[in-house]
């Protein structure tokens, strides 16, 4: 008998002795299997007989105005030791396509969806799903361009921009459409631009400092937008003011202070609405991922 053939059985007792699986991680799939798992997922959502084959979409069976939705974003991620395929679609709009053009008022459409990666690489149960929901003006829901983020140690959100100009005024939020039991929920109340702030832009970044959380912190920085003819104003890259929040114990959602209009609490930080860090204790911190811990450990 060869050493191979009685090291192999030794190596997968002892894995599981200290801990190890014995088992492989799936391997990531190539971009072909993905969309090829996507437009299943998609297939099995909408039914064959809503398929568009010319347009590459699945009509919805809405009201009017009609919609189809097509696949925008494919992503494997690793979550809780298993593979998970999330899958973005968006609908079809356009002047060129008169059956797809919209009104201002009419909002865009996202679907979002979760599943199981099977480890021999087919597809296997549908975690979430969430079919039709609305986001934008013009028919356009600004989620063509979204990335997917993490968002805790076993979740993970679409994250996209949206919203419209109404009479001049620009209104748009960020959106985290997060997996929330077997549907999609969008976990942010966080303007991009606000309707009573025409001056300034908020931008997020996820703080994945502390790996084992179950929801991570997000850095809000607020700026002077670009556009703004401002005498004697901060420049754009000028950081006006700095956030790190977490999402309410109340119902998961990531919101600015309450007090984030008031300039003296401009900088902080904030476990919920109610709850934030002095400016002194920020800046005693080197790191965001320190403030985040600092906030936690203060309530």
């Amino acid at each position: 008998m060869s050493a191979n053939r009685w090291l192999w059985p030794v190596l997968a007792v002892l894995g599981v002795v200290v801990g190890c699986s014995a088992e492989r991680a799936p391997p990531v799939a190539s971009p072909d299997d993905l969309e090829r798992l996507a437009r299943g997922v998609l297939a099995q959502h909408y039914g064959e007989s809503a398929r568009d084959d010319r347009l590459d979409c699945w009509t919805e069976a809405t009201d009017e105005p009609p919609y189809c939705l097509r696949l925008a974003q494919v992503r494997q991620v690793e979550e809780a030791g298993r593979a998970v395929l999330y899958v973005l679609a968006s609908n079809v709009h356009g002047f060129d396509v008169p059956a797809y053009s919209y009104a201002h008022a009419d909002a865009g459409r996202v679907a979002a969806f979760a599943a199981v990666i099977n480890p021999d690489g087919s597809l296997g149960d549908v975690l979430a799903a969430a079919g039709a929901l609305s986001y934008g003006s013009n028919g356009a829901c600004g989620c063509t361009d979204a990335t997917l983020v993490r968002l805790g140690a076993a979740t993970h959100a679409w994250h996209f921009v949206s919203g419209g100009v109404w009479q001049g005024i620009v209104v748009t939020n960020h959106v985290l459409l997060a997996r929330q039991g077997d549907a999609f929920a969008d976990v942010s109340a966080i303007p991009e631009m606000a309707e009573g702030d025409q001056a300034h832009r908020f931008s997020l970044r996820v703080d994945e400092s502390d790996p084992s959380l179950e929801r991570f912190p997000i850095v809000v920085t607020k700026q002077l937008a670009e556009d703004t003819p401002a005498a004697a104003a901060p420049i754009e890259s000028e950081v006006v003011a700095r956030w790190v929040v977490t999402p309410s114990e109340i119902d998961e959602v990531y919101r600015l202070p309450e007090d984030a209009d008031n300039p003296a609490a401009s900088d902080g930080v904030s476990r919920s609405p109610r709850r934030h860090l002095s400016l002194r204790t920020m800046r005693r911190s080197c790191r965001w991922g320190d403030v985040a811990r600092a906030a936690r450990m203060s309530v």
